[in-house]
């Protein structure tokens, strides 16, 4: 080779004395010398006889290859047909009043409250406390829920008159009330998911572990004077 520039060095009138897999030996006008491999260009790496490195692979991007399955979904007329068509029956429904419609979401919409209702109330007697009439009210129910996870009912008037702290009651309330029953306080963080947050919800109403109200024993008086008046007798 005539000429060689690798890495700030230039070499002139080159012969080639070794070849690896790594490194190229050679001599040059000056000296000798030993380059790497990777350093050379592509076309030296030809000229040598190296075959040149495989194009880097583009990144795989899941979100856009997703996105377009789904405009491609979407763009079937198959579906277009079914979506246009549930969307005449449902209007169709509401428009005519269908009675079965009506009754059927209204029915379902009383049995998910009620259960939620169902479910509040067993949480609240787990964790040693009667959550009374307000566990069916709607909104009034959280303060039985607060007195529940050992929090002050003030909280409820609190989130009402300041909603953005809403949010991190609930968080709060969420860790406090695995904690009070007997619970690990992990479980707070799936009561905070969407999906997993209804499962944990169930398990924190159903599972055992009811949390023991501790009674003082009553002292009785008329027992130490019976004691003494006994003691009396026997002297």
């Amino acid at each position: 080779m005539d000429f060689l520039s690798v890495g700030g060095q230039s070499y002139s009138n080159l012969t080639i004395i070794t070849k690896g897999s790594t490194h190229v030996s050679f001599k040059h006008s000056k000296g000798f010398a030993s380059v790497k491999v990777k350093d050379l260009s592509q076309d030296i790496q030809v000229q040598l006889g190296y075959t040149p490195p495989p194009p880097p692979k583009k990144p795989l991007d899941f979100a856009n290859d997703l996105t377009k399955d789904l405009k491609g979904f979407q763009i079937d007329p198959k579906f277009k047909e079914m979506q246009q068509q549930i969307r005449k029956d449902v209007e169709r429904m509401i428009e005519e009043r269908n009675p079965v419609f009506i009754y059927g979401v209204t029915g379902g919409l009383a049995v998910a409250y009620l259960f939620f209702c169902y479910t509040a109330m067993l949480i609240c007697q787990k964790t040693g406390n009667q959550p009374g009439l307000l566990v069916w009210i709607p909104v009034f129910q959280f303060i039985p829920l607060l007195k529940a996870a050992g929090m002050s009912g003030w909280w409820f008037i609190i989130c009402i008159l300041f909603p953005p702290i809403t949010v991190l009651v609930q968080i709060v309330w969420c860790f406090k009330i695995c904690i009070t029953r007997g619970k690990s306080p992990a479980l707070g963080v799936l009561l905070l998911l969407p999906v997993l947050g209804f499962f944990t919800w169930l398990y924190l109403a159903f599972a055992d572990g009811k949390k023991e109200e501790t009674t003082k024993p009553k002292s009785n008086k008329n027992s130490g004077k019976l004691r003494l008046s006994y003691q009396n007798q026997n002297s």
